[in-house]
C-alpha cells in the first residue's frame, strides 16, 4: 500500500482531472460539431480560420483547448514517471500535443472528427483509470463523482441539463 501522505500532489492531480473533464469533453463535442461543417475545416479553414466570429475560428479555439489539455497531461505523465524537462521549444510542445492524434483544423472534416473521436476515447479511458486509482489510494476519501442520483433537479433548466456531461449530472 502506498503512503498517501507522500502523494498529495497525485491526489490533487486526479481531482483536477475529474473536475476539468466536463470542459474537455465539451471542447471535443463542440469541435466535432464544428468540424462537420463544410466551411470550417480543410481548405476553407485556411481562408476563414483567422477571421474572428467564423465557425472556422471557433474550431481553432476548441482545438487549442483540447491540445493544451493533452500537452499538459503528457507533461504530467512524464513527471510522474520521474522524468524532468527543461523549457520546451515550440516544436517539442506541438509534438507532445499531437501524442493522441492529429488535431489540425486544415484536415478534412471527416478525418478531424475521427481524430477527435480517438482523443475522446483515450480521455475517457484515462479518466476512468484515474478514478480507480483514486479509489484504491484513498478508499475513505470523498469521491464527488460517485455522489448523487444523476436526476435533474427542478431548479435546473432542461437545456442546461441536456448539455451537461455524465460527470456533471452525477453531482446531483
Amino acid at each position: 500500500m502506498k503512503n498517501i501522505e507522500k502523494l498529495p500532489a497525485r491526489r490533487s492531480q486526479i481531482f483536477s482531472s475529474v473536475q476539468n473533464a466536463p470542459a474537455f469533453s465539451n471542447a471535443i463535442k463542440n469541435a466535432k460539431s464544428l468540424a462537420a461543417g463544410s466551411w470550417t475545416s480543410g481548405l476553407p479553414q485556411q481562408a476563414l480560420g483567422g477571421i474572428a466570429g467564423t465557425d472556422a475560428f471557433a474550431l481553432e479555439r476548441e482545438l487549442d483547448t483540447i491540445k493544451s489539455n493533452i500537452g499538459f497531461g503528457e507533461l504530467l505523465r512524464i513527471k510522474e514517471a520521474g522524468g524532468t524537462l527543461g523549457a520546451l521549444s515550440e516544436m517539442e510542445n506541438r509534438l507532445l500535443q499531437a501524442m493522441q492524434g492529429a488535431l489540425d483544423p486544415r484536415l478534412k472534416g471527416d478525418k478531424l472528427v475521427t481524430a477527435l473521436d480517438m482523443v475522446g476515447k483515450i480521455h475517457e479511458l484515462n479518466l476512468e483509470q484515474k478514478k480507480r486509482e483514486f479509489k484504491e489510494m484513498y478508499p475513505d476519501s470523498d469521491r464527488p463523482w460517485e455522489r448523487g442520483s444523476g436526476e435533474k433537479p427542478a431548479d435546473i433548466d432542461q437545456t442546461v441539463w441536456d448539455h451537461m456531461t455524465p460527470e456533471q449530472k452525477a453531482l446531483f
